[in-house]
C-alpha cells in the first residue's frame, strides 16, 4: 500500500461501551444501564456512566420530546379528570344551585338515541341521513312537531320506493361532454403551465370587476383593521406580499391581474374573499356609524363587492389544483370559503355540500399535517407559520363540531391530533393577542361540543341518561363563567374600545352557542322520558324551556332592528348569522313547547320561578301577558307573531330571515287547523282590553288586526322570495367558461343601504347623513336612531312595552300591512301567487339552501328536474377534474 495513502487515511474513532470506572480499572463490564453490576456493588454507581455515540444526542432529543409531549397529554388528561370531579362535588344530589340533577341509578336507563333519533329523507334531490342532534331527527321523534311537519315526514305522500330508489342515480349534476384527458388525443396539460385559453378569460374578467388600486388597498387595510377579529386566519404580512407580485395598476388607476402560472389562482380567490368580508363588515345601511376617514373614503367612493366575488373565487380554486401539493395557501382559501357559506347575507349553511365540503377541508388539513403540532417539526420554525398553523387547526375543530350539531353526523375529527393552542408572541399586534384570547375561549365551547355529540352519537354502545346529564352539568358551568347577555350586548361605554367590543361580540356569540347546545340536549332528554317518568320530563322540559326563552328573547329584541345592536361596530353580518342560526332551533323548541301548554301537556307559568341562569333575569316578566284574557302560551303566540313579522321585513336582506319565516308558516297552518279564530280571539281579548282600560294604557300589538277573512299573520314575503328565486337562477354554474354571467347576481345585503336606489339615504347626502366625529374614544356619533333605542336591560325590564316595538326604524316598517293589499290587511300570497303549487309543497326539498329553486313557478317537478345550482359538492368534482386537466387543455 502507498504510504502515503496510509498516513493520509483517516483513523476510525472507537466509542467505548463499557461505563468509565470499569475502563479506568479495567475490570469486566456487564454494560447495564443505568449502572453496571460492578458499580453496584462497590457503590460507586454516581461516577458509572457510558459515553454516547455519535448519533446519540439526536435520538435523545427526539426522546426528551416525546417524554414531554405523553407528560403535556397527561397533564390535560387529569385536569379534565379534576374537574369533573370538582363539578361532581359542586352538585351533588339536592344541592340548591337549581341546575340539572342526575336520576339516581335505579331509573338511570340507556338511551337508544342511534335507533330513535335516526332519520332518512329525500333532501336536495338525494337521500339524506339525519343524526340524533340534527333538527329533523328531533322533529319526528318529538309527537308535537311531527304533526306540524307532517307533509315533510310521510314518504308514502311523496310516492318515492325507496327500496329502488337508491339504485338508480340521485344527482342531477348536468354531464360535461369534456372527453377524458388520458384518452384523448390531446396530450395532458400541466397545470403549472402558461395561463392560457379560458383562464386568461377568467383573469380579464376578475380585472374588469376589481375596484381601483386605492379602493382596493384601502378594503384591504379595513380587513386587517376590523373584519380581521372574524376571520383570523391571514397572515397580514405575507398575504400583502403575496398580493403585490399578482397586481398591477394601469396610468389610469385600474387594478390588472399579471398571473405566471395557475397555481396563483389560489392567492386571486384569497383576495376576492377578503375584498367581500370587508365589504360586509362596512356600515352601508348606517352610514353616520363610519367612524375613520378610512371607511367613509370606501363609502364615498361607491364601490361595492357584490356576492359574484366569491363565485369568482370558486372559479379560481378550481384552476388552482390544490389536489397536486396542498399547501397552507390552498387551505386557507377554502377555510375562507366555507366561512363565508356560513356568513353570507344571500346563502345558507344548511345544504349537505356543505358538509362535504368541509370534509374535504378537513382531509387536506390532514395531509398537510395540521393535526400534529408545528412544534413537532423543525422545518417549521416561523412564529407566524406556527401560529397560523395552530388557528386554523382549531377553526376546523369547531366547524366540525358546529356541523356535526347540525345535522347529527359523526365528527370529521377524531381525538387523534396534539396541535396546541396558539400561543401570543411579544411581537404580535393587540389584534392577533385579541384573537389568541378568544381562541382559547373557542376551544373551550369546541371541546364541550365534541364531548357531548360523542356521547349522544354512540352507535355500538348506548349511552346512560346520567351521561348526558353530567355534559350538561359542565355545560351549565361552562356557561355560568360567562358574563351575561346584557352586560355583552353594551358597547356604549366611552371607556370600550374597539377590541374590547370586538371581544364581547365573539363572547356573546360563543354564549349563543352554548345556550343552543343546551336547549338541544335539554329537549333530546325530554323526548326521551317515557310515559311514567313525569318528574323527569317536567324537569328537562324546565330546562329546555330557561334556555329557548333565553334565545328566544334575544332573537326577538334583535330581529326587531338589528343596527341597534351594531350601532357601535359594523359587524352586522356576523352576530346576524349567529343569531339567526340559533333562532332555527329554539323556534322549534318554543313552538313544541308553546304547542304542549296550549294543549295542556305542559305549564309555562309553572317553570319560570325555576330558572337560574343569570341571563333569565327579567324573563319571567317578559313572558307575563298584560292582558287578564291572555294565558302564557297565548303571550307566546304573540311574540311568536312578533318576531315572525321582524324576520319577513328582515327577509329581503337575509336568507335565513326568509327561510325562518317559511318554517314558521307551516307552524301557523297547523294552529288554524287545530285551534281555528285562535288568532282572531286574541285580537278580540286585547280590543276589550283596550276599550275598558281605566287608566288609559292599551296594549299595541304591533301587528295588523286580523278580519275573519285572514288565515294567517304573515306569509313568505314576496318581494323576498322572488329575490332568492332570481338569485339562484342566475347563479346557475359558476364552473361555466362564460364568466362574465356573474354580472347578473344581486347582493341582497345592500337592501336599505347607501347602494339601495330606494333608501332614504344616499351617496349625495352621505356626508350629512355620516355625522362624523373625530373623537375615536366612541367610535360613531350619536344619530336619532341611537336616541330612540331601548337598551337590552331596559327592553327586558320595561312594563307597558312587551307587545310594542319601541325603535323609530318601525315606523317605516308599518307599510308592510298594506305593500300587498290595499285595505290595510296583511294576506300572505297563496301558493299559486308565489309559484308554488301543492303537488311542489309535498315534494319539496326541506331545509335546504336549494328550496327557492324547487319553488319557481314554470312547472317544473322538484323531482324530475334535469339540472340544479351547482353547489360545493359540484367544487369538489370539478377540483378533481382539474387534476387531470380537459379536453381543451384549460382547468375547465
Amino acid at each position: 500500500m502507498d504510504p502515503q495513502k496510509k498516513c493520509g487515511k483517516k483513523s476510525r474513532v472507537r466509542v467505548p461501551t463499557v461505563c468509565t470506572v470499569c475502563r479506568r480499572r479495567k475490570m469486566k463490564c456487564d454494560k447495564v444501564k443505568p449502572h453496571c453490576s460492578s458499580c453496584v456493588r462497590n457503590g460507586t454507581t454516581h461516577l458509572c456512566h457510558y459515553e454516547e455515540q455519535p448519533w446519540a444526542s439526536d435520538n435523545e432529543l427526539q426522546r426528551l420530546k416525546e417524554q414531554v409531549f405523553q407528560l403535556q397529554e397527561q397533564n390535560v388528561e387529569l385536569k379534565r379528570l379534576l374537574n369533573e370531579r370538582a363539578l361532581d362535588e359542586a352538585a351533588p344530589v339536592g344541592d340548591s344551585t337549581g341546575f340539572i340533577i342526575p336520576d339516581q341509578p335505579a331509573s338511570d336507563p340507556f338511551l337508544e338515541l342511534a335507533e330513535n333519533f335516526d332519520l332518512m329523507l329525500l333532501k336536495e334531490s338525494k337521500i339524506s341521513h339525519y343524526g340524533s342532534t340534527s333538527y329533523m331527527s328531533i322533529v319526528a321523534q318529538d309527537p308535537i312537531l311531527r304533526q306540524v311537519f307532517q307533509k315533510f315526514l310521510d314518504v308514502k305522500a311523496m310516492g318515492i320506493d325507496f327500496g329502488k330508489y337508491f339504485l338508480y342515480d340521485q344527482g342531477f349534476i348536468p354531464m360535461r361532454n369534456d372527453e377524458c384527458s388520458i384518452t384523448s388525443n390531446n396530450p395532458m396539460t400541466s397545470i403549472f403551465e402558461q395561463v392560457t385559453g379560458s383562464q386568461e378569460e377568467l383573469v380579464q374578467s376578475i380585472s374588469n370587476v376589481l375596484p381601483p388600486r386605492n379602493i382596493l388597498n384601502a378594503l384591504i387595510d379595513h380587513f386587517f383593521a376590523e373584519t380581521y377579529a372574524f376571520v383570523p386566519y391571514l397572515d397580514e404580512e405575507s398575504f400583502r406580499k403575496n398580493i403585490e407580485s399578482l397586481i398591477s395598476s394601469t396610468p389610469e388607476g385600474k387594478t390588472v391581474l399579471v398571473l405566471n402560472n395557475a397555481s396563483q389562482f389560489v392567492t386571486i380567490a384569497t383576495l376576492l374573499c377578503v375584498l367581500r368580508f370587508s365589504f360586509l363588515s362596512l356600515p352601508v345601511q348606517t352610514p353616520e356609524n363610519a367612524h375613520n376617514e378610512l371607511i367613509q373614503t370606501i363609502l364615498r367612493s361607491g364601490v361595492q363587492v357584490p356576492p359574484t366575488y366569491i363565485e369568482y373565487a370558486k372559479a379560481c380554486v378550481a384552476n388552482a389544483a390544490i389536489f397536486r401539493r396542498p399547501s397552507l395557501k390552498h387551505i386557507q382559501a377554502l377555510l375562507l370559503l366555507r366561512l363565508y357559506r356560513f356568513y353570507a347575507p344571500e346563502d345558507g349553511d344548511e345544504s349537505s355540500d356543505s358538509t362535504m365540503f368541509l370534509a374535504l377541508l378537513v382531509q387536506m388539513a390532514k395531509m398537510h399535517g395540521l393535526h400534529r403540532d408545528p412544534s413537532r417539526f423543525g422545518m417549521v420554525q416561523d412564529h407566524a407559520t406556527a401560529l397560523l398553523w395552530r388557528k386554523i387547526w382549531l377553526g376546523l375543530l369547531h366547524l366540525d363540531a358546529m356541523q356535526s350539531l347540525q345535522f347529527g353526523c359523526p365528527l370529521l375529527i377524531d381525538d387523534e391530533y396534539d396541535t396546541e393552542l396558539p400561543v401570543p408572541s411579544s411581537l404580535d399586534s393587540a389584534m392577533e393577542k385579541s384573537c389568541i384570547e378568544a381562541f382559547v375561549k373557542l376551544n373551550e365551547v369546541t371541546q364541550l361540543m365534541r364531548s357531548m355529540i360523542k356521547a349522544a352519537s354512540k352507535i355500538k354502545t348506548h349511552p346512560k341518561r346520567s351521561e348526558l346529564d353530567t355534559c350538561l352539568r359542565k355545560l351549565e358551568h361552562t356557561i355560568s363563567k360567562y358574563r351575561s347577555i346584557e352586560d355583552l350586548t353594551d358597547l356604549k361605554s366611552p371607556a370600550e374600545t374597539f377590541l374590547s367590543k370586538t371581544n364581547k361580540v365573539k363572547e356573546l356569540i360563543l354564549k349563543l352557542q352554548l345556550y343552543n347546545l343546551h336547549s338541544v340536549f335539554a329537549f333530546i332528554l325530554m323526548l326521551t322520558c317515557d310515559g311514567g317518568e313525569l318528574s323527569s320530563f317536567q324537569r328537562y322540559a324546565a330546562s329546555t324551556a330557561e334556555s329557548t326563552f333565553i334565545i328566544f328573547r334575544f332573537y326577538h329584541y334583535y330581529a326587531r332592528d338589528p343596527a341597534c345592536y351594531n350601532s357601535a361596530l359594523n359587524f352586522e353580518a356576523f352576530l346576524s348569522a349567529s343569531v339567526f342560526e340559533s333562532a332555527k332551533r329554539c323556534s322549534q323548541q318554543a313552538a313544541s313547547l308553546c304547542l304542549r301548554d296550549l294543549a295542556g301537556m305542559f305549564n309555562i307559568s309553572r317553570v319560570l320561578n325555576g330558572f337560574n341562569f343569570e341571563d333569565s333575569k327579567g324573563l319571567k316578566q317578559w313572558l307575563t301577558p298584560l292582558c287578564p284574557e291572555f294565558t302564557h302560551a297565548d303571550h307566546m303566540l304573540i311574540l311568536i307573531e312578533q318576531s315572525v313579522k321582524y324576520c319577513s321585513l328582515l327577509s329581503q336582506r337575509y336568507f335565513v330571515c326568509w327561510r325562518l319565516v317559511f318554517v314558521h308558516n307551516l307552524f301557523q297552518t297547523f294552529l288554524e287547523t287545530h285551534y281555528p279564530n285562535k288568532f282572531q280571539d286574541l285580537d278580540a281579548a286585547i280590543k276589550r282590553y283596550n276599550a275598558s282600560s281605566i287608566d288609559g294604557k292599551s296594549i299595541d300589538l304591533d301587528i295588523p288586526s286580523l278580519t275573519n277573512d285572514t288565515k294567517l299573520f304573515f306569509g313568505v314575503n314576496k318581494e323576498a322570495s322572488d329575490l332568492w328565486q332570481q338569485l339562484l337562477q342566475d347563479a346557475t354554474d359558476y364552473m361555466d367558461s362564460k364568466v362574465y354571467k356573474f354580472d347578473s347576481i344581486t347582493d341582497p345585503f345592500l337592501k336599505g343601504s347607501v347602494f339601495d336606489p330606494e333608501s332614504p339615504v344616499t351617496l349625495q347626502d352621505f356626508d350629512n347623513a355620516m355625522n362624523f366625529n373625530t373623537n375615536d374614544s366612541t367610535y360613531r356619533a350619536e344619530s336619532s336612531k341611537d336616541m330612540t333605542h331601548r337598551s337590552y336591560s331596559s327592553s327586558i325590564n320595561t312594563n307597558d312595552s312587551t307587545y310594542r316595538v319601541e325603535s323609530s326604524r318601525d315606523m317605516t316598517h308599518r307599510s308592510y300591512s298594506s305593500s300587498n293589499n290595499t285595505n290595510g290587511e296583511t294576506t300572505p300570497p297563496s301558493s299559486t301567487e308565489s309559484g308554488i303549487s301543492e303537488g311542489q309543497l309535498n315534494n319539496m326539498k326541506f331545509m335546504s339552501t336549494d328550496v327557492a329553486q324547487e319553488m319557481v313557478s314554470n312547472g317544473a317537478d322538484p323531482l324530475g328536474a334535469s339540472e340544479t345550482m351547482p353547489t360545493d359538492e359540484d367544487l369538489a368534482i370539478q377540483i378533481a377534474h382539474s387534476m387531470f386537466g380537459t379536453s381543451n387543455g384549460t382547468g375547465f
